[in-house]
């Protein structure tokens, strides 16, 4: 019996080392980002660099990893010729987000979360909020006069006082619409009605 039991080592032992290389564990090494295909160098093992490998990202999503970032290499037979790559992450990621949330991230702790109830946190700071403090105190009153040119165009000149909101005779003043922001609506979360 151990005559079969050998044989049956040596004709499945192939088959093996193709699967053993379908799917790898390695690290980045160097990437060429200049083309269509984004392509890297990855290090699987202490002795072996496998080049040209594409690196299949999210659709509408694209990075360049750092050197050292692990990398989930698949090649189909374990042909390396045919292998792609997904490209992780070496740094801490942002952690703790509720079920549906998205995050950005950068490794410098840089971020970017689209969370459930609408609101988008950068960093701590929440940006919808910051985003209507900013128009709210930069347009707030702010108004300018239209000028109908011979042509029909209008051009605007330096502000002028407030003379309501909409498009007004030539010559009037437009207010931004709405003219202020309530403190009502300085909230973190926009309401679409």
């Amino acid at each position: 019996m151990p005559g079969v039991l050998d044989a049956f080592e040596r004709f499945i032992a192939p088959i093996k080392r193709r699967l053993s290389l379908a799917v790898v564990r390695a690290l980045l090494d160097t990437t060429d980002d200049g083309g269509v295909l984004q392509v890297v160098q990855v290090i699987p093992g202490d002795d072996e660099v496998v080049e040209d490998v594409e690196v299949m990202h999210p659709y509408g999503f694209t990075s360049h990893a750092p050197k050292g970032s692990p990398v989930l290499m698949l090649a189909p037979n374990g042909n390396h010729e045919l292998a792609v790559a997904l490209v992780g992450w070496k740094a801490d990621r942002p952690a703790g987000l509720e079920e549906g949330e998205v995050a950005l991230a950068h490794e410098n702790g840089n971020k970017v979360v689209l969370k459930n109830n609408g609101d988008i946190e950068i960093g701590e700071a929440d940006f919808l909020k910051l985003i209507n403090e900013n128009f709210k105190a930069t347009f707030e009153g702010h108004v300018h006069n239209f000028t109908a040119a011979p042509s029909g165009v209008f051009s605007t000149s330096t502000p002028a006082s407030d003379s309501g909101v909409g498009i007004p005779p030539v010559g009037g003043a437009v207010k931004p619409f709405p003219a202020t922001v309530p403190a009502s609506d300085m909230t973190s979360k926009t309401k679409a009605e």
